[in-house]
């Protein structure tokens, strides 16, 4: 992605990312209590994943609807991919059952956003611009290349690659918010630190990307949360060559399985794992091992939109912090679902109410 692109995409995200986590506190504070965090987060990243790259306004129905498609998809996927047996993603179980209805929703979903980005000739953005292309025209666009030169094959190609994008961009932001509103609410004196922080930066209004420098402990705190729960807490690397490793021999070709959930609470590396403290990430305390951090995997293969999903953690969290009181509806506290990516298990019922002090939209109240 050259430079302009990607200052046009993220200028993109930072408007969407300020427009709909304002709307979606207040509409959130006006409705009923308790809400499961995990699944209104992600509806809310979703809505704002659509809009910065596809222009698409996805309703709020649409949106949960898709969390609640994506939630099952992900279980029922995950458990053929456990189970291991060769072909039983095709067998008649239930699960395989619910699975095709939620494939099914999710691609009605992904069809309306390429539809949209068909028939407006307003939108500019590389989706919109690659569908309405002449019939053959090439150019050095990546997403170009990728759907076909083909008007007739573009379309069906833009639907999977929407269901690809889906599939990816709205749940790390929103796993990683969910954690740490829950931490947030269990560490009254971090939340307090970090409210100072964004009340004397960020008074008003949703942030803009020059603000970000200045929301250091802010920071702090989205990189303690990625470290106790991180997305990517399991991946596989091929080795290239042999080697030792704690004392095993380790061959060329062998397929290594690299936890950063357990490496990220190894005592070794983090004193305390277990105790939720941002500190460790303030300046002067960052020196580590190389590899002891792997939030987002690490090397050519780590995650594609590591950029994008750490603009809009801090892009949220600042305002949710901010304009919501928040507090635990439940004394159970939630536990990890180790799926692709670590989520909530079930789900993570909080109270939510305007905070006293300032307002939905992120207006002090006079």
């Amino acid at each position: 992605m050259n430079e302009s692109v990607r200052e046009d995409m993220e200028a993109r995200l930072a408007k969407a990312t300020g427009e709909l986590t304002a709307r979606g506190v207040a509409a959130v504070t006006a409705g009923a209590s308790p809400v499961d965090i995990a699944r209104w987060t992600m509806a809310l990243t979703t809505q704002i994943s659509l809009a910065t790259f596809f222009g698409y306004a996805a309703s709020d129905r649409e949106a949960a609807q898709f969390v609640d498609d994506f939630i099952e998809s992900e279980q029922a996927i995950f458990k053929n991919f456990i189970e291991g047996v060769p072909g039983s993603r095709f067998l008649p179980f239930r699960h395989n059952m619910r699975l095709s209805k939620c494939m099914r929703r999710v691609w009605v979903l992904a069809e309306r956003v390429v539809a949209h980005a068909e028939r407006n000739q307003d939108l500019d953005n590389p989706l919109a611009r690659v569908l309405r292309a002449p019939d053959g025209e090439a150019s050095g666009c990546p997403l170009h290349s990728l759907l076909g030169a083909k008007v007739a094959d573009r379309r069906t190609r833009a639907v999977e690659y929407v269901m690809g994008f889906l599939a990816a961009a709205p749940e790390n932001p929103s796993n990683a918010l969910s954690w740490g509103l829950y931490l947030l609410s269990r560490h009254p004196e971090v939340l307090a630190k970090l409210r100072a922080e964004v009340d004397a930066v960020l008074p008003t209004g949703a942030p803009s990307l020059d603000d970000l420098g200045r929301l250091k402990y802010t920071r702090q705190v989205i990189q303690e949360t990625l470290r106790l729960y991180p997305g990517a807490w399991c991946f596989d690397r091929e080795t290239t060559r042999e080697g030792i490793v704690e004392g095993y021999a380790v061959p060329r070709g062998a397929l290594v399985f690299i936890s950063p959930y357990l490496l990220h609470r190894n005592p070794r590396l983090w004193p305390n794992p277990e105790r939720f403290d941002p500190e460790r990430f303030a300046a002067g305390h960052e020196r580590r091992p190389k590899g002891s951090y792997l939030p987002f995997g690490a090397g050519p293969r780590q995650c594609v939109g590591v950029r994008y999903a750490q603009l809009q953690l801090h892009l949220m969290l600042p305002v949710l912090v901010r304009d919501l009181d928040f507090s635990m509806a439940s004394s159970r506290a939630p536990e990890p679902e180790p799926l692709f990516t670590l989520r909530v298990r079930d789900t993570l019922p909080m109270h939510l109410a305007a905070r006293l002090g300032g307002s939905p939209l992120g207006h002090h109240r006079t």
